[in-house]
């Protein structure tokens, strides 16, 4: 408390010290104005559309609590991604919403370490075009 008051004096003194002072008291004013609504906008974070990777699946690995799932997206790309362990089929189409994606992982129960994993979750998108 005895800071805040000692900023507020201080910057009281100098702005009438100043031969601008009226200039320098508006300065003081503006610094500590109430933010306007296109200040708020620049500033509040705007929602992400969750990033979904979608292939068909050509290798299953399963491990304690997740299954590895290695799949091939529809421009060729071989992908692995972690989700929890569930029942997957060699074949099968799938869609993985992404929560991180993970370089140079190592994987204690596999002894294995993947170059790129994603991290997430299956959805299903059945009903997206």
């Amino acid at each position: 408390m005895k800071t805040a008051t000692t900023i507020a004096v201080v910057a009281l003194l100098w702005a009438c010290a100043s031969p601008d002072k009226e200039e320098r008291v508006q300065d003081l004013g503006r610094a500590h104005a109430a933010p306007t609504a296109s200040s708020l906008a620049e500033a509040t974070p705007t929602a992400t559309v969750p990033r979904v990777h979608r292939g068909t699946i050509r290798e299953t690995v399963d491990a304690s609590r997740y299954t590895y799932l290695r799949f091939e997206t529809a421009d060729q790309k071989e992908l692995w991604a972690a989700v929890v362990a569930g029942k997957f089929a060699v074949g099968q189409p799938i869609a993985i919403e992404e929560s991180i994606v993970m370089k140079d992982f190592h994987s204690p129960s596999l002894d294995r370490t993947f170059p790129s994993i994603i991290f997430g979750g299956v959805v299903d998108d059945s009903a997206t075009p």
